[in-house]
Formats: C-alpha cells, structure tokens, sequence
C-alpha cells in the first residue's frame, strides 16, 4: 500500500493544490466549444460542397472537387496554422474561435464523401414508383 500513499500523495500535489484540476474543466470547455462551431460550420459547407459535386454544372462540380482534394489533401494541422496565422492573422478574435472555424472548414471538406450517396438516394427514389421506392413487392 505504500505505491497508494505515494500516488495519493502525488495526485493531490498536481491536480488538488492550487485548484489545478480547474485547467481540465477549463480546457473541456474550450473543446466543446471548438466542436460545436467546427461541428455546425462543417455541416454547412460540407451540404454546399456535397450539392456543388452533384450538380450539373461542370463549374461547380470543378469548385466541390477542388475544395475536397485540397481539404483531403492538407494536414489538419497545416490548416489549422494557415487559418490561423495568415488568413485571421489581423482579425483579433478569441483563438478557440479560430480552431472551431479552422476544423468546421476541414470537416466541410471531409463531410461530403458520406452526404452525397444520400443525396444519390434521394433523388432516385423520387424517379421510382411508390412501390419500388418502399421496397413493397406484390405476391401473387
């Protein structure tokens, strides 16, 4: 039992005194925030890139491919220095803020490799009869 008292005698050195077990709270509170804006921001531009790679215009099917084989392309952590310290490099604004839009632009580039079969689908069961479209077959 001596490993215990040692390990408690630790723990309360680094997480105990001085409230230090605050940063943990701190730093859980940051990160649900970066993920919520990630999260929201990602959704958003990942269902714009998700139609511009379905659409009929070569155009905007050229603007969704080249957005996700950047996005695809680049290390997280190269955007998220890139975002950070050259495009928001004047803008004065809390960092957590950035990190969240930096990631919601990452995800928005990742996103719609799983939107767009949905899409697919949608719009193909909108051309199919109600029957083929429920999977209902009729036995005689």
């Amino acid at each position: 039992m001596e490993w215990f008292e040692s390990f408690k005698q630790i723990f309360e050195k680094c997480f105990i005194r001085e409230d230090r077990y605050m940063l943990f709270v701190k730093g859980f509170e940051v990160t649900i925030r970066v993920s919520v804006i990630a999260l929201i921001l990602g959704v958003i531009i990942g269902f714009i890139i998700a139609l511009c790679n379905l659409s009929k215009h070569k155009a905007l099917r050229a603007v969704g491919k080249v957005y996700t084989d950047v996005i695809r392309g680049t290390p997280s952590v190269t955007q998220l220095m890139l975002i950070y310290f050259v495009v928001f490099a004047s803008v004065h604004w809390p960092k957590w803020i950035i990190a969240g839009i930096a990631f919601g632009i990452n995800s928005g580039g990742l996103s719609p490799k799983y939107s767009e079969p949905v899409f697919f689908r949608l719009t193909e069961v909108r051309r199919k009869p109600a029957a083929h479209s429920a999977s209902i077959h009729i036995r005689q």
